[in-house]
């Protein structure tokens, strides 16, 4: 919580960070914040640049994770981690939601942090859209009506290429960031900048099929 709201110097932030990727890995990506927490600790990995731990993290199929949810067979968020166990069966039916929204902060991470999808100005007006697929996933799609039209970002990776299939609506603008320098674009952009492996392209409303060769 004080990466993501901003209340440390530069010196104590590093160690904070490193801190906080330590403990993830030494909990062997396991879960072990409260519901105030949670709520930002897919996004703070993001912007550090730790995709990898949130996808390990998300990944994760045991108890507490979101996937021993689903491998219990559930079509919705529990309220608790352990709202059911294979051997003490059913928690407490006073606090035991079956469909919960405590837990589902991270559908907006698979929005932010997989398709890449983030508001710059209010109501999408102006967008980025830094798309991830990490080694174990090769496709992810969303979508998000606006007041502006749908907004559309596709991924897929095979071996050697990302592809990105972007529609951005009429009257707004979005800052594409290709993990690539070596990429090709079938709509007019403009080059913003080129860091750290990254290229940033601005572009406008439009349909775009873009091809990034990854090393």
């Amino acid at each position: 919580m004080s990466i993501h709201f901003d209340l440390l110097e530069a010196e104590e932030k590093e160690k904070v960070i490193s801190f906080l990727c330590k403990d993830i890995i030494d909990n062997d990506y396991h879960l072990t914040t409260g519901f105030l927490g949670l709520s930002f600790l897919m996004p703070v990995l993001s912007t550090i640049g730790r995709n990898d731990i949130a996808w390990s993290i998300l990944t994760n199929e045991d108890l507490p994770s979101w996937f021993y949810m689903i491998n219990l067979g559930a079509t919705t968020l529990w309220e608790r981690w352990d709202s059911y166990h294979p051997e003490k069966g059913f928690y407490d039916t006073t606090m035991n939601s079956f469909n919960h929204c405590s837990l589902g902060c991270v559908g907006e991470w698979l929005f932010k942090g997989i398709a890449g999808i983030n508001a710059i100005e209010p109501g999408f007006k102006k967008v980025m859209i830094k798309p991830f697929l990490s080694n174990g996933l090769t496709f992810a799609k969303a979508t998000i009506k606006t007041i502006y039209g749908h907004l559309k970002a596709e991924s897929r990776r095979n071996e050697n290429s990302l592809l990105l299939d972007i529609t951005i609506p009429f009257n707004t603008e979005a800052i594409l960031v290709l993990p690539s320098y070596d990429y090709e674009i079938n709509n007019i952009s403009k080059l913003i900048n080129k860091e750290s492996g990254f290229t940033y392209l601005e572009v406008g409303s439009g349909i775009y099929e873009i091809r990034c060769k990854l090393s």
